[in-house]
């Protein structure tokens, strides 16, 4: 994937820090996912992400969210194919639909990578 920042149109262009691009990059799991194919399983309700870089790292449709349900650490980082996020962008509105996309991300992934996942 290319990313290209350039001036913006005008004279009103400003440059920006290399700290500054890797917050930005760091909000997408496109750009700053794991690096090794392995380290992620795809299900129908959302990715399992085994890189422990991204433990406790929640996104919604590869969009970074500030966290999961209220109060919840997960050892993995996840990707959520669908949900709604509270007013104030932080986690999913709904805990139980989490849980459940959940329970469905864990049982299709067990499903791919058999005994191995567990």
């Amino acid at each position: 994937m290319l990313v290209k920042i350039s001036k913006a149109r005008g004279s009103d262009g400003k440059k920006i820090t290399m700290s500054t691009f890797r917050r930005w990059v760091a909000v997408t799991l496109d750009l700053k996912g794991p690096s090794r194919p392995e380290d992620i399983i795809r299900t129908v309700m959302g990715d399992v992400i085994l890189d422990p870089r991204f433990a406790g790292l929640v996104y919604l449709k590869g969009l970074r969210v500030s966290s999961g349900a209220e109060g919840t650490l997960y050892k993995f980082g996840y990707n959520f194919a669908k949900g709604y996020l509270n007013r104030d962008r932080e986690r999913l509105t709904d805990k139980n639909e989490e849980a459940k996309m959940l329970a469905v991300i864990w049982r299709d992934a067990v499903l791919k990578g058999g005994e191995g996942i567990v």
